[in-house]
């Protein structure tokens, strides 16, 4: 017996879920479609099957019938063929006797006549004469033997190309003709369209309702194979009897729990066949009863849940009373089953679409129903023993899925060695069946004895005839056991020839293995046309397609599927993520929306949908899904892991480490569990116990990226910056196809100052992803970092040319406008980003320190005031609005502002002390109050000595007063007695001794300092060259000079410092036109601007030596 399962889409047409055939009716259509395609090929008969040389004209055609099945064999024959046995039922006697009779009378005649005879004795020659040609008219054939007719028929058959496997395969199958045969003109097509179709079965059997659910684990499937093939068995003894009356019979056994089993049987006699009528009387009526207990003698069937079987047999007078046979009404039992198993909701609406089996009239789930039917799925005696399988046995003939049921059964009860011991006696018993060992491989194979089913493969494929499918099997077992290159190896050995659709999808598999994408799909390719409603070979390529980006071929081979295979999770996974694909985020939503409700709730359905919902950002409807999958199932830890990855993202990290410690008291412990617990104290601040969560996640699973990435940011956190940049490393060592790990790398290189490794990160990433902004902005740190401020804004254009809203960029560019005293631009930026985040702090209180070096003072505060309002705790902005109060002389503020800020840190009140007279320092140099800004710094030195900020700072405003030996002290002061030899000293120090006239020391310092710019501080180059030149103007080094202000102007142009100082030049080369051109950019010029002593001399000198020509604004 064999079982063919009908699909969803059949059932829901009203076809039953199994249909089973015989062996028998398997082969028979097998040889059917074999004769068919030589039909294809061949087209017709070329000759008469009689005598072989004649040209076909007529077509007789005999019957061959067998127990299980009936078919048509259209023989082609010539005319005189046609006219003979077996095609007629009479005997032809041969003719040359009548022709000798009648030629030795003749002759007498003609002798008589000729010697003179007497006349009558000539008249009675001539008599005899004609008395036999009047016998051979009246008596040349004579009836034959039915049995020689069956025996010639069957020579005649056997002669045929199309025919003569039926003969073969079924010895015991009858030929016969009909009595009013009727002889058809032959034509080309006439053959093969009189066989097509002729095939008639006498045997059909169906599973109408399966809640158990057959399957081969627990022996139910063997033993409803037995039951379909105890029924044929008893059908055909009882009724072999009858086969040339019209009968019809049929079986329905309905199985319960408690190896309860209600069959009722019905026979059809009566029937008008060929003229001929049956009657009623004529069949013994003991034989429903026998056949009923025949069948009652069967072996009990232990089931969990009903199952109903049916199955109807006839024979080839009886075809129409087997289109008689009438359906019985199900047992009330089966439908309490129904009732307490199936929800009323969902037969409502099945009966609505579709008609149902067996007209349910009460669609009510009762209390008593649900309670019967618990109670009797829970009986211990619906479990299927050994015992059971091994009756079975005995009732009925060989039967190999019993014979492999048994060692099945006894290893799903994990008794192996006695499983093991059971097969090693089928095999002692048939050491030559090949399928029987195979079948050994795959009960291997389901244990997990994964190198043994290999093993048992490896002889297989030996063997001078092995099979695809072994080769194919070994392929599936090595791709199991992680050897995807040897199973490659298999697959290629395979030998020629049409190989099954299991072997092309396992191909496929491993090509898929080995990343040969476009391999997998042709094996798939070719698995679909070997069947085209192969599931697996559908699901598979639906994915490979869509990863292929071929997302449309890829709905189409779902939708395929589901039509056939009915509604499958897989399947339904896999087309939300097409249609997320294709048509985005909320379509896909959408169709998981429309599943739940076609099949109700499911925690897989439900789960999907929340991870939809969670990645288009709708959180809460995502924790409701998800909250139903837990309420349901408490015990599904994916599920729970799910809402704590959920969690993390609304923000709920609360609630993320309470599902987390719920999971790990439960005993589950994963990688993906520590690492979302781990993040989840991150996002807490708790570093520490972060640290140890996600090492433990990382140590269970080293390939764990996410892991390791969280397990980096937690080392950076913690101010750990080697380490984090081994975890990246790591990372990438994995997966170096996406950009995100080199930009977090580049910027903890940029924060261990290694501006090279940082500076190729960024590189790498922008190859793999040119339009990554943080990678840009990340190279456009490390050029500024280098001193390359030109190229770091270049970069940060084009970072905002892709996203202008960009905060972070806009900071940076603003910050770097700020430092090459583009402080318009600076604004602009700021302006942007406040209007876009009122809130952003960072980017008010830079804004506020802008308006400081503008000299918008109220706009500085305003800033400082909205920084304070929305934290009141931000140190740095009650510092700055302090020293604003001071400047502005309200003290009272100042000191409040100051107190707030010093009671943040006490323990460092002196260092806040110091920042503000900083700060204060700088707000008077920016209001050109230079003798405020030395008191303030000062204060700031009192404060710390060994701080070189204020000195600089004092510095500054004694330069810019025109205090040059005071200003040239503190320099000096810095560079020698704190010995911190800065640039920015050495050029103040530098520059002084320049406008002292003391130009050769003056030179020596501005060349180390220009030195020490081109290498790290290239933002400080155009300053550092402008005083250089002023210490070789003094120099007399005039070109020298001029050099060094052609370089400034390249790398500065609105610098009024350069021109001030290119002014002096032409005023050395008395060249004063030029000179006042230059004087006048200098005063025009604020990048940055000059200090007011030297405007009014700039001024003096035009007024003085001035012309009407306008200077040039470049």
């Amino acid at each position: 017996m064999q079982f063919l399962y009908n699909s969803p889409s059949e059932i829901s047409s009203g076809f039953p879920p199994v249909s089973v055939v015989t062996e028998e009716l398997l082969h028979a259509n097998s040889i059917y479609n074999e004769s068919v395609e030589l039909f294809e090929r061949l087209k017709h008969s070329n000759h008469c099957c009689q005598c072989e040389k004649r040209r076909p004209v007529k077509i007789a055609t005999v019957v061959f019938l067998d127990e299980h099945f009936a078919c048509s064999f259209p023989l082609s024959l010539c005319e005189p063929c046609s006219r003979l046995s077996p095609i007629v039922a009479a005997h032809q006697v041969r003719p040359i006797y009548f022709f000798a009779a009648g030629m030795i009378l003749a002759a007498l005649a003609a002798l008589a006549y000729r010697l003179q005879a007497p006349l009558p004795l000539v008249w009675i020659l001539l008599a005899s004469l004609l008395g036999v040609w009047f016998l051979q008219r009246h008596f040349r054939s004579k009836p034959q033997d039915a049995k020689i007719r069956e025996e010639l028929t069957r020579a005649l058959v056997a002669k045929s190309p199309f025919f003569s496997k039926f003969l073969e395969a079924y010895p015991k199958g009858r030929l016969f003709w009909h009595s009013t045969l009727q002889l058809e003109n032959w034509s080309t097509d006439a053959e093969k369209n009189l066989f097509q179709s002729s095939l008639i079965a006498f045997d059909r059997g169906y599973v109408l309702s399966d809640m158990h659910g057959l399957n081969e684990e627990d022996g139910s499937l063997a033993i409803c194979h037995a039951v379909f093939q105890y029924i044929d068995s008893a059908f055909h003894q009882k009724l072999r009897q009858f086969q040339d009356a019209p009968i019809a019979c049929q079986a329905l056994i309905q199985f319960f729990p408690g190896r309860k089993r209600i069959i009722q049987t019905q026979i059809l006699p009566l029937a008008q066949v060929a003229e001929k009528t049956l009657r009623s009387d004529d069949l013994p009526p003991q034989t429903d009863r026998a056949l009923e207990k025949a069948l009652q003698s069967m072996p009990e069937f232990p089931v969990r849940a009903p199952i109903i079987l049916i199955y109807r047999s006839c024979n080839l007078e009886g075809t129409s009373q087997f289109r008689e046979l009438t359906l019985p009404d199900a047992h009330p039992d089966y439908q309490r089953y129904v009732r307490a198993m199936r929800p009323a909701q969902e037969l409502q609406k099945e009966g609505e679409s579709s008609e149902l089996l067996y007209d349910i009239k009460d669609l009510d789930s009762s209390i008593e129903d649900l309670e019967f039917a618990t109670e009797m799925m829970a009986l211990p005696e619906n479990q299927i023993q050994v015992e059971d399988l091994e009756y079975w046995q005995k009732a009925v003939e060989e039967n190999r899925r019993l014979d492999v049921g048994i060692p099945d059964l006894l290893a799903a009860s994990g008794k192996y060695e006695q499983a093991q011991a059971r097969w090693e006696n089928l095999l002692q018993k048939s050491p030559q069946d090949r399928e029987l060992l195979f079948g050994y491989a795959r009960f291997l194979q389901r244990n997990g004895m994964l190198e043994k089913a290999a093993s048992v493969c490896q002889s297989l494929i030996k063997l001078p005839d092995a099979g695809t499918d072994w080769y194919g099997f070994l392929a599936h077992l090595q791709h199991s056991m992680g050897f995807p290159l040897e199973a490659q190896k298999t697959i290629d050995k395979a030998p020629e020839g049409p190989k099954s659709e299991e072997f092309h999808f396992v191909a496929a598999s491993v090509a898929q293995e080995v990343d040969d994408t476009s391999g997998a799909i042709r094996e798939l390719d070719a698995a679909l046309a070997v069947n085209p409603l192969h599931g697996n070979s559908l699901l598979l390529r639906a994915k490979l397609l869509m990863l292929e980006g071929h997302n449309q071929r890829a709905l189409k081979d779902i939708d395929a599927f589901i039509e056939n295979e009915g509604p499958n999770l897989r399947a339904i996974q896999l087309k939300a993520y097409i249609i997320h694909r294709l048509e985005g985020i909320e379509k896909s939503i959408d169709y998981l929306t429309q599943c739940i409700e076609q099949l109700g709730s499911h925690p897989i359905l439900n789960g999907l949908r929340a991870d939809a919902y969670k990645e288009s950002g709708k959180l809460s409807l995502a924790l409701q899904d998800i909250d139903w999958v837990i309420e349901n199932q408490p015990d599904l830890a994916v599920a729970r892991q799910q809402r704590i990855e959920i969690r993390i993202e609304n923000g709920d990290t609360d609630g993320a480490i309470a599902d987390s410690q719920f999971l790990l008291d439960q005993g589950l412990e994963n990688t993906a569990l520590l690492s979302d617990y781990g993040y989840a104290k991150f996002l807490c601040q708790d570093y520490e116990e972060a640290l140890g969560l996600l090492l433990r996640a990382v140590e269970l699973d080293s390939n764990n990226l996410s892991a390791r990435y969280r397990l980096s940011q937690t080392y950076s956190k913690l101010g750990r910056i080697d380490e984090a940049v081994a975890e990246l490393s790591a990372i990438l060592e994995v997966d170096s196809e996406h950009a995100i790990p080199f930009v977090v790398r580049g910027y903890h290189f940029l924060m261990l100052g290694q501006y090279d490794r940082a500076g190729a990160d960024f590189d790498e990433a922008l190859k793999i992803e040119p339009k990554e902004i943080q990678a840009m902005r990340g190279s456009a740190l490390v050029s500024e970092s280098l001193g390359d401020r030109k190229r770091a804004l270049k970069l940060l254009d084009q970072a905002l040319a892709l996203d202008p809203t960009n905060e972070e960029c806009l900071m940076d560019r603003s910050r770097l406008s700020m430092s090459g005293y583009d402080l318009k631009g600076a604004e602009r930026d700021l302006n942007q980003v406040i209007q876009s985040s009122p809130d952003l702090l960072p980017a008010l209180f830079s804004r506020a320190q802008l308006n400081i070096q503008l000299g918008k003072m109220d706009q500085a505060l305003s800033d400082l005031d909205a920084i304070l309002k929305e934290d009141p705790d931000f140190a740095p902005a009650l510092i700055g609005r302090s020293a604003i109060y001071q400047q502005q002389g309200d003290d009272e503020k100042s000191q409040e502002d100051l107190d707030a800020a010093v009671q943040l840190q006490p323990e460092s009140a002196e260092e806040t002390e110091f920042t503000r007279a900083v700060m204060s320092a700088h707000i008077s140099f920016i209001q050109n109050r230079f003798e405020e800004s030395i008191r303030a710094s000062t204060q700031a030195i009192e404060l710390d000595p060994s701080n070189e900020t204020g000195y600089l700072r004092r510095a500054a405003a004694y330069w810019y007063s025109d205090q040059f030996a005071e200003a040239w002290e503190d320099f000096n002061h810095v560079i020698v007695k704190l010995e911190k030899e800065s640039s920015k000293a050495l050029n103040g120090r530098g520059g002084c001794a320049a406008e002292l006239g003391d130009y050769e020391p003056a030179i020596i310092d501005l060349e180390k300092a220009i030195s020490m710019a081109r290498d790290k501080e290239k933002d400080h180059l155009a300053y550092y060259l402008n005083n250089y030149a002023r210490a070789l103007i003094s120099a007399g080094r005039f070109e020298d000079a001029q050099a060094a202000l052609s370089e400034s102007e390249e790398l500065q142009p609105r610098n009024a410092w350069l021109y001030y100082y290119r002014a002096l030049l032409h005023i050395a080369r008395q060249e004063e036109t030029l000179a006042c051109r230059d004087f006048q950019k200098s005063i025009e010029f604020d990048q940055p601007p000059i200090p007011p002593r030297k405007k009014a001399k700039a001024e003096s000198y035009i007024k003085k030596f001035g012309t009407e020509e306008k200077p040039s604004d470049n």
